[in-house]
């Protein structure tokens, strides 16, 4: 599996690859929304961990752009804001969840959940 990391926080980056260790995870990371963009195709991962708030393009954009491109992908938006506006906007761009920063775990969830249903490529 390959999960795509993308937070302009190298330790959230950090502290989310650690939540995952039991994926067992190739994890390739971003720091920005603009570089996910531009390696998705090269990763081709099945699930990308996108932050909202970032330098340069949000990660609400950057992630519409991702499931323009792929309608397979899977994009988890994993934020500090929890307003329904952010849901809300998530959801219109494509994300299949919304994830809060104080409740990671969840990301785990998310992703075995996802492997049960078979939404995995690999």
């Amino acid at each position: 599996m390959k999960i795509m990391i993308v937070d302009d926080n190298r330790k959230i980056r950090d502290v989310i690859k650690s939540v995952l260790f039991e994926q067992k995870a190739d994890i390739f990371e971003c720091e920005n929304a603009k570089s996910a963009i531009e390696n998705y195709d090269r990763f081709r991962p099945d699930w990308v961990l996108m932050d909202i708030e970032m330098d340069g393009m949000d990660g609400i954009a950057a992630a519409k752009a991702i499931v323009k491109a792929d309608t397979d992908a899977k994009v988890v938006i994993v934020t500090n804001y929890d307003e329904p506006h952010f849901r809300f906007a998530a959801r219109a761009a494509g994300a299949v969840a919304f994830v809060n920063k104080e409740n990671l775990s969840e990301l785990n969830e998310i992703i075995n959940a996802g492997r049960g249903a078979g939404i995995l490529r690999s």
